[in-house]
């Protein structure tokens, strides 16, 4: 009979401590999962921003290549090259080319009305961080940010002469609405994403506070932070549990009022 009482007091103690397990282990392997998940997505996340970045980047730098005898060529020309490029890439909002001053030798914005894109010539780029391209031996990224988030980028290439001097520079105004589309896409499906640029300034979304938590991905240019939809129980499968964790010990509790009833 012992080793009976002994299975018995055995089952209940060890009913309710799988329960708990049953409860909590499946749900911390739920979390090491989201984390992968989430550390996933948010590499995809950062490359699909590069590959957006980098795809207008080398826009620039073909026509810094094209423009390095811009000299010889007319304004209209120059112009007629801006408006292609600004055609066949829609996220190009405003294409210029300027001398070393800052000075526009052409200019095509296409947020202006229809008829009206061309920039005048003569006037200065208002965006002074692109003439950091004339000093530098790479694409030139900014950001124009406005009360902590990000309008746009801004890019420009560097113009050689034959003998490695810069006479100028190819700047272009880059659009975020097409990636913030696929952010507000990915958003809606159980997806908490912030993005930032190497300044800091919000890329997605446009406002509110940032992510506590979460796993964050560095690229060149953005930092990703995701953080998946969270899964629970359901309120029926919490109910069963606490249910049977109660019926559990009440048992123990009865076994040891019979066991204290015999000793008196």
């Amino acid at each position: 009979m012992r080793w009976r009482r002994a299975l018995t007091w055995l089952a209940y103690g060890a009913l309710p401590l799988a329960l708990l397990w049953v409860a909590f282990a499946p749900r911390a392997r739920a979390r090491d999962r989201d984390r992968s998940t989430d550390q996933a997505v948010a590499r995809v996340i950062a490359a699909q921003l590069d590959g957006f970045l980098a795809a207008h980047a080398a826009v620039l730098v073909e026509l810094a290549e094209r423009f390095s005898q811009w000299e010889t060529l007319p304004a209209p020309a120059v112009l007629d090259s801006l408006r292609g490029a600004a055609t066949r890439h829609l996220s190009l909002r405003k294409l210029l080319v300027a001398d070393g001053a800052g000075r526009l030798v052409a200019g095509y914005d296409t947020d202006r009305p229809p008829g009206q894109e061309g920039l005048p010539s003569g006037s200065l780029d208002s965006v002074l961080g692109r003439r950091d391209s004339l000093r530098s031996t790479d694409l030139v990224v900014a950001s124009q940010i406005r009360a902590g988030t990000v309008e746009r980028l801004e890019l420009a290439a560097p113009i050689r002469r034959t003998d490695g001097t810069r006479q100028g520079y190819v700047g272009a105004s880059v659009s975020l609405r097409g990636p913030r589309r696929l952010l507000r896409n990915l958003a809606a499906g159980g997806l908490a994403i912030h993005v930032t640029d190497g300044q800091g300034g919000l890329v997605f979304p446009c406002r509110g506070p940032a992510l506590t938590g979460g796993t964050t991905f560095r690229s060149g240019q953005f930092s990703v932070t995701v953080i998946g939809k969270k899964t629970g129980r359901s309120w029926s499968s919490v109910l069963a549990l606490a249910l049977a964790l109660a019926l559990s010990l009440l048992s123990v509790g009865l076994r040891v009022l019979r066991v204290l009833d015999r000793r008196r």
